[in-house]
């Protein structure tokens, strides 16, 4: 049987109202009380009720309390579709430039972007040209 996502649980909670007894023994260690507060959270008109149980729910409550709280609080609803946001995985600077900032100050890559938000196009010229790259190189790093 295919494992259960978060997505799974929130229906369960909203639209099928599957109550806690029905759920296998794998889905109740599977229920992740933080997971589904961020997933129901997504939605705008959840948006506060979730917040306001969330200091109840993660750590005081055990799982079958938060699934049973929910299940009696939320009404019987089919959720619009929230596409879930990911972070940015994307750097905005060429990632060569990236491993030659932290390579000069011995740093991690995201520590490096950090200090290349702060160093003036001026600074990160000279950096560069301490590596030996041309002109050409640079401009493209820089882009």
């Amino acid at each position: 049987m295919k494992k259960r996502g978060p997505i799974d649980y929130v229906k369960d909670l909203t639209e099928k109202k599957t109550p806690w007894e029905s759920l296998s023994e794998a889905d109740k260690k599977g229920f992740q009380p933080y997971i589904v507060n961020l997933f129901l959270s997504m939605n705008p008109d959840l948006l506060e009720f979730v917040n306001d149980l969330q200091m109840y729910t993660i750590g005081r409550m055990k799982p079958k309390q938060v699934y049973t709280l929910y299940l009696d609080l939320l009404p019987k609803m089919k959720l619009p579709y929230n596409k879930y946001v990911k972070g940015k995985k994307e750097s905005k600077y060429n990632i060569e430039l990236v491993k030659l900032i932290a390579n000069h100050f011995q740093t991690s890559q995201r520590v490096a972007e950090e200090y290349i938000d702060l160093l003036s196009t001026e600074n990160l010229t000279k950096i560069i040209k301490m590596y030996g790259k041309t002109e050409k190189e640079i401009k493209s790093l820089l882009k």
